[in-house]
């Protein structure tokens, strides 16, 4: 029987990007007035000698994230629809992953900050070629080749084998204890880890990098850590072994009101993530396993990796975004509100979830694997909201990706997305309805043995709001384009992309109309000469029949808005 998945999301608060201009003393920093160290276990690393010289950043600074090699890098040629002289061609699922990760990364790139320190510490990595001989010396801007590797390392915290590794079972003792284990190991002989510090829920994630335990006596232990929010400075986070507790606190900036992390056996939001997993070669979950340039990452067969390519990836970009998954037995994934108080539930077989770190103050949310089960129902909710906010919506299966993106939500606006997946018929489906003035930019790739397709909607709702409807079918080759208005006409603008082996070959054409109760079937497919139009076959009433047949020819451009909208709710 079809599951049924529900995936709301409410919105809250704002970014706000970690400063390191603090007080002469900041919380959590390590005064040296506070007695002598008792140093029971050290890496030898150092903030001063062994991180960056800058800090945390985000993506105002316009740097170089991921790029089509650094996807080539990450999962070999499998992400490549072709290579045009030797330059590879994302498949669409990889561009719309790659897009969603440097959306993610505006939050901060404290992970790849964090992991690349300690690589690089290790001698993991090599720092000539990203433009210094040692960290400290690495400046951060016109450096394209940093910037870059900062993001590569970021990313892999939402790939697999990595983002499975955080241990979200261990309490604060346990992660002590395990520290002190690994650090009195030698170099190369012991495990790196990235430290997760989150609120409760698993709120505002943000990245460290432990190096050493000092035995402050009483049961009191501080794991220094390496933030990359404060360069050259000793930090710590303060375990109570006997509370079986910790905490770490900071500020956003001196004006600013300090915010404390808090923890406890209960709330296990102290978490390891082990570094060597990292250099593995990790998992595509949007790849189609006949992608003919796969090359020998067979990575079904070598990561045993059925579980990952049979569940689809949930990732939305927004400030703040609660999203909460229901099946149609009403079972869970994601946060709730249960009185003034939000809650993370995990009740789902064989579902799960993955922590995105950024900063402090940004609660990016979570990464969400379900079952490949076909229907999904997507309530966006801007109850929470005290501005208008952008937000993207993206499922990921093998070999394709559906999204709704730039969706601008008011407060108090509430929007809704039925994605429909079934990839045995590969057929796709996406529903976006509004009662607003919106105009979404719905997605739908897919990648085959002959070609990759691209098909992009941008639908202008009018006062009565829009619902429309696209289903991508790679067995009849149309993508159907439906209304489900009963009076007034829709209008969208229309791009289809085709990469084989040719190159990339664009088709475009704007304000197509739609009229109420009707559907548009776009032959795609049969689009393989980029100089011949393209034609839509009309059916009026919804009956399945092709009522007339419009023939398109490319436009040179078209206006694809993605800036914020006027509208307002009816």
């Amino acid at each position: 029987m079809k599951k049924i998945f529900t995936i709301t999301l409410s919105m809250f608060c704002v970014l706000t990007n970690v400063v390191s201009a603090i007080a002469a003393i900041p919380p959590n920093a390590a005064d040296t007035t506070a007695g002598p160290r008792a140093l029971i276990a050290d890496t030898g690393f150092r903030p001063g000698v062994n991180g960056f010289k800058f800090e945390n950043y985000t993506n105002s600074l316009n740097p170089v994230n991921l790029t089509p090699a650094s996807m080539q890098r990450l999962f070999g040629n499998v992400v490549c629809a072709t290579l045009e002289n030797g330059v590879c061609l994302l498949t669409p699922p990889a561009q719309q992953w790659m897009q969603q990760q440097n959306n993610s990364m505006n939050g901060g790139h404290c992970e790849g900050m964090a992991v690349l320190a300690s690589f690089i510490y290790t001698n993991t990595v090599t720092p000539a070629p990203l433009g210094a001989a040692t960290v400290p010396e690495f400046e951060l801007q016109n450096n394209a080749a940093l910037q870059s590797e900062i993001a590569y390392w970021f990313a892999t915290q939402a790939t697999l084998p990595s983002s499975a590794t955080e241990d979200r079972n261990q309490n604060p003792a346990d992660v002590l204890t395990k520290l002190i284990d690994e650090f009195k190991k030698p170099n190369g002989q012991r495990e790196e880890f990235v430290l997760g510090l989150y609120k409760p829920e698993y709120k505002d994630g943000h990245a460290v990098s432990p190096y050493a335990i000092d035995d402050r006596g009483d049961n009191i232990f501080w794991i220094m850590v390496y933030d990359n929010n404060f360069p050259n400075q000793e930090r710590y986070v303060e375990v109570n072994r006997a509370a079986n507790s910790w905490r770490y606190t900071t500020a956003i900036n001196p004006a600013e009101a300090q915010s404390e992390y808090i923890g406890s056996a209960d709330t296990k939001t102290l978490t390891l993530i082990p570094l060597s997993v990292r250099i593995q070669p990790q998992i595509c979950p949007f790849c189609e396993a006949a992608n003919p340039l796969r090359g020998d990452l067979n990575y079904r067969e070598k990561f045993g990796a059925g579980a990952a390519v049979s569940r689809d990836e949930v990732i939305v970009n927004g400030d703040d975004v609660n999203v909460l998954i229901t099946d149609a037995n009403n079972r869970r994934l994601g946060y709730t509100t249960v009185g003034q108080k939000v809650k993370l539930v995990k009740e789902i077989p064989d579902a799960d979830f993955a922590t995105v770190r950024t900063n402090f103050n940004d609660s990016q949310p979570p990464i969400y694997y379900v079952p490949n089960s076909n229907v999904y129902t997507v309530t966006l909710d801007g109850a929470n909201l005290t501005k208008t906010a952008e937000t993207n919506v993206s499922v990921f299966g093998a070999g394709y990706v559906l999204g709704v993106e730039s969706i601008i939500l008011d407060p108090g606006q509430k929007d809704q997305i039925v994605i429909d997946s079934k990839d045995a018929q590969r057929s796709y489906t996406v529903t976006y309805s509004t009662a607003y003035n919106e105009s979404p930019f719905l997605v739908m790739g897919i990648e085959t043995d002959d070609a990759s397709y691209e098909v992009d909607v941008i639908a202008y709702g009018d006062a009565s709001g829009l619902s429309l409807t696209l289903n991508l079918n790679h067995n009849t080759g149309k993508v159907s384009v439906r209304t489900n208005l009963t009076s007034g006409d829709e209008h969208y603008d229309l791009r289809v992309t085709r990469i084989d082996a040719t190159g990339e070959h664009v088709f475009n054409s704007n304000n197509i109309s739609l009229a109420a109760a009707s559907t548009h079937y776009i032959d795609y497919a049969a689009w393989t000469n980029p100089s011949r139009p393209l034609t839509i076959g009309v059916d009026n009433g919804n009956n399945g029949s092709i009522d007339r047949t419009l023939t398109l020819s490319t436009a040179s451009k078209i206006y694809m808005p993605l800036l914020l909208n006027q509208k307002s709710p009816q």
